[in-house]
């Protein structure tokens, strides 16, 4: 959907006077391509996720219908996500391994021991998300709130007086924090300015100017171009080729009028 955005948004650049209308309506739908692009699941959640299936099938056999019921659907959910890995979402496989993950918790009539372990399993899916590349993606506050309660809950596992009820509110608070992870919104720079100096730089006249000064314009009027047509440039690249560009007038040199020429032709001659 991206690319597509984008082809349209290009072919509007490229006409040689685009209206504002279509301008503005090809930014606001790259924009909103940009939006709905959805996060891969990251392997560290895929893998996860396959052991918590793991763990679920092991448990079947020890448990009535019934009583497996919940336990079964969020199972089914996960190996449902499992079939085609390359379309799985990184939102969507961490409330699949927080379903599976609470499911086959409650299941459980936990000990002390057992509680132990599944804050344990929930502490290294924690520290995999914060280690992995799209923690880059989320809000600074919700990585802040998923970082402090990771650390409460490394404090708890390594209190050997820690209570049973300790652990399972700890294993709470750092579920809701790995839920609580929230993604950037992908802010685009204004490139109303660049556009409107490349049209101006186009029109430049090559004849007026030495070849070596007019070169230089073209190189940095192609820059600036591929810094439009990038999918998600940063504002510091869009300023950066906006200077450059408006700097580019102060290198022009004059080419020598034919008269100019013919003159010191004839002055050679005579010498």
């Amino acid at each position: 959907m991206v690319a597509e955005k984008l082809q349209e948004a290009k072919a509007v650049l490229e006409k040689t006077n685009p209206s504002t209308e279509e301008v503005k309506k090809a930014e606001l739908a790259l924009q909103n391509a940009q939006k709905a692009l959805v996060v891969r699941a990251s392997k560290e959640s895929v893998d996860v996720l396959k052991r918590l299936v793991e763990d679920g099938k092991k448990m079947k056999d020890a448990y009535t219908e019934e009583a497996f019921k919940d336990v079964q659907t969020a199972l089914d959910l996960a190996q449902g996500l499992l079939t085609d890995p390359s379309n799985m979402a990184e939102v969507t496989t961490k409330e699949v391994v927080l379903s599976l993950s609470t499911a086959i918790d409650a299941l459980h009539k936990l000990t002390l021991q057992e509680a132990k372990e599944q804050l344990a399993e929930m502490i290294t899916y924690a520290d995999t998300l914060l280690k992995a590349n799209t923690i880059e993606q989320m809000t600074a506050e919700s990585v802040q709130a998923l970082q402090t309660a990771l650390k409460q809950a490394k404090e708890v596992i390594a209190n050997e007086k820690a209570s049973l009820e300790q652990i399972k509110t700890t294993h709470t608070i750092l579920v809701n924090a790995v839920k609580g992870l929230k993604p950037q919104e992908s802010v685009t720079p204004d490139t109303t300015a660049l556009q409107t100096l490349i049209k101006e730089v186009k029109k430049v006249t090559a004849d007026l100017y030495t070849v070596q000064s007019y070169e230089a314009l073209s190189k940095k009027l192609q820059d600036a171009k591929a810094i439009l047509e990038k999918t998600n440039p940063s504002a510091d690249e869009v300023s950066k080729a906006e200077l450059e560009l408006q700097s580019a007038p102060n290198a022009f040199v004059v080419r020598a009028s034919k008269e100019s020429v013919k003159i010191l032709k004839t002055l050679v001659e005579e010498d």
